[in-house]
């Protein structure tokens, strides 16, 4: 039951379970310890591994770090000092059979130090959960823990509840899923929950977030929450919540196969008025109003969802990604145009689906226009349904001649998911009138300085024949009293000009060049946006920090600099943890002290991003320590 570093060194990490073997829904009760005979405690405390996550395992509950040093002088007179720092864990399996507890990590002075591996054996089922109503416990929602044995016993009876669902368990690429999470209290937990919120009361629960899920797989095209303001009555099995929707998303997955997110944990306090002295209740400590606190967790179920290819067969050619269910219409800005001036075609693609994966359809051929610029882009969400809205395409047209003008019909071809099949839709044709140029010369005037018999002047046009001696000639003389001007093709300016067009044709094609280089080059594209990006992440973040919006503020600073490491390294900014993100540093800049401070940084807003008061440090502080770390960054990661 115990895994430890190798023996000798200046540190050591040492992981041990209180048992192997637990029954399916059981809990695996987890030490860590840090510890040396050279290093205070203090030094020892910065590199305590920061566990956020385990793999395979819910983390229920986290308690706080104890500290123990001791002194002895040794039979030749040497002190030795022995510091250790420990951290227990209450771990749910996820899952049956044989399941494994990573090694933990940290490193001291370039060094890796880690723990072994620890193996856990699921078998058999549970206890039996006399108060989970069976439909809830057919959807695998798990039971709430406490380590407080009198505590646990009343949590058994499923006072408190976290639900976890998705739209469907099958989806294609490219199709968003849609996760939800439920809060549900009965009616008895529901009064607790409500007086935290008076101090006088002489029991009450408070809750708070222990851990998100992990979406690593995926992206985040929205997210709601998470908070609990709208409360709805809903029975399950004769028992009747209060449910409110804590948090939902909608994710764009980035692989295919089976792909699993994490469990949402919620933490909460059970707080009771301490009667005299003693009592045996486990508590975490004492507030001056003589109330004694005991922890718990409430942990949903982890999704687990497939996601399949787009099928290959009936697969169009002008089919670029767009998935869902959508229409297209076209539009003018305006009717009629001078011959000399532009319309601007609208493209609205509008429907249910992934709007992210809606690239520009083709236009057709229209050689009475002249199109200026690529296809403007922009994405209009439906307000509180993220899953529909429009993609609006916009052209500038300029015509090439006068009349009525044709703009045909413009094909658009998406992936229908609920169909299963391919599926295309076009816009209406649109007619632009276009009049000519006002002032324009309608017979314009023909000069001939001989007559010449085969010309064809039948059109409209006016010939004027003029012999040599009717021609008056300009005089030269006269006009002695001007200057004399040196030739123009002797002047600076004159050969400035004449290799101005060169210049510029030599800049537009390196333009270009460049600009097809960053197309073909994602890479390169975002390594040189990405401090761009970030800047505007951080003025965001500066934004809500203006209007004192926390929860906001943290997420836009957090973008931000995730988003940078992430361009800068070549990583997907939604995908990696920040152990992940440090160790690219790591790795690209060979700078521990960066990669140390960019994971303390980040997980420090990880933290504060959900309980704010848990953070010393000021926002004002924060965004400046975000700020002066993506300059350092910058100019380490090239």
């Amino acid at each position: 039951m115990m895994a430890t570093a190798a023996q000798g060194q200046a540190l050591q990490l040492t992981a041990t379970v209180d048992s192997q073997t637990v029954p399916e829904g059981g809990v695996v009760n987890l030490t860590l310890m840090l510890s040396s005979n050279q290093l205070e405690i203090k030094q020892l405390g910065s590199l305590f591994p920061n566990v956020q996550a385990i793999e395979g395992f819910t983390l229920l509950e986290r308690g706080m770090q104890s500290q123990n040093s001791s002194y002895s002088v040794g039979f030749n007179g040497q002190p030795s000092v022995q510091a250790s720092v420990s951290q227990e864990f209450a771990l749910r399996p996820n899952g049956k059979g044989t399941l494994t507890i990573p090694p933990f990590q940290t490193r001291y002075k370039g060094a890796l130090i880690q723990s072994k591996p620890i193996t856990i054996r699921v078998s058999g089922a549970g206890k039996e959960a006399s108060g989970m109503p069976e439909e809830l416990k057919q959807e695998g929602v798990p039971l709430p823990y406490s380590q407080h044995q009198g505590l646990n016993e009343f949590l058994q009876k499923a006072p408190i509840l976290l639900r976890a669902s998705s739209d469907k368990k099958t989806y294609y690429a490219g199709e968003a899923v849609w996760v939800q999470y439920e809060l549900c209290l009965t009616n008895q937990m529901k009064k607790l929950v409500e007086n935290s919120s008076n101090r006088l009361a002489s029991e009450s629960v408070d809750l708070g977030v222990k851990q998100m899920p992990d979406r690593s797989d995926f992206q985040t095209l929205a997210e709601d929450g998470p908070h609990a303001d709208q409360w709805v009555r809903k029975s399950f099995g004769g028992i009747e919540y209060q449910v409110a929707d804590l948090y939902s998303a909608l994710l764009l997955p980035m692989k295919l196969g089976k792909l699993r997110i994490s469990p949402f944990v919620l933490n909460g306090a059970y707080s009771v008025a301490r009667q005299g002295r003693g009592g045996d209740m486990f508590s975490f400590g004492f507030d001056p109003f003589g109330r004694q606190q005991v922890g718990f967790a409430i942990p949903s179920v982890a999704l687990e969802i497939e996601i399949r290819p787009l099928p290959q067969d009936g697969r169009p050619e002008n089919f670029s990604g767009a998935v869902g269910d959508f229409t297209i219409r076209a539009e003018l800005d305006r009717d009629s145009v001078g011959l000399d001036e532009y319309a601007a075609l609208r493209l609205i693609v509008a429907g249910k689906g992934t709007l992210s994966t809606v690239q520009e359809p083709d236009l057709p051929a229209m050689p009475q226009f002249k199109q200026h610029g690529n296809l403007s882009r922009e994405e209009v969400p439906r307000k509180n349904d993220p899953l529909r809205g429009e993609v609006v395409f916009e052209a500038v047209l300029r015509p090439n001649e006068a009349g009525k003008l044709d703009i045909p019909p413009v094909a658009f071809t998406y992936f229908d998911p609920a169909k299963e099949q391919y599926r295309s839709t076009q816009s209406e044709p649109l007619t632009l009138n276009v009049t000519p140029k006002e002032g324009g010369i309608q017979n314009p005037l023909v000069i001939s300085l001989n007559n010449a018999p085969d010309a064809d002047y039948s059109k409209g046009r006016q010939t004027v024949q003029l012999n040599a001696n009717e021609m008056m000639f300009i005089q030269e003389e006269g006009f002695q009293g001007l200057r004399a001007r040196a030739p123009l093709a002797s002047g600076t300016v004159y050969w400035l000009l004449q290799l101005l067009p060169a210049g510029l044709v030599f800049g537009a094609v390196y333009l270009r060049r460049q600009r097809e280089r960053l197309r073909g080059d994602a890479g390169l594209a975002r390594r040189r946006g990405a401090r761009g990006a970030a800047g505007k992440r951080l003025k965001a973040a500066r934004i809500q920090l203006q209007r004192q919006n926390a929860a906001e503020f943290y997420a836009e600073l957090i973008r931000g600099v995730r988003g940078f490491v992430a361009d800068k390294t070549g990583l997907a900014a939604d995908g990696p943890t920040n152990e992940e993100l440090a160790e690219r540093v790591r790795q690209s800049s060979k700078d521990d002290a960066l990669a140390d401070e960019l994971r303390a940084f980040l997980d420090q807003c990880d933290q504060a991003r959900y309980a704010p008061s848990a953070v010393s440090a000021s926002m004002d502080e924060m965004l400046q320590r975000g700020s002066d770390l993506i300059q350092r960054l910058s100019r380490t990661l090239k």
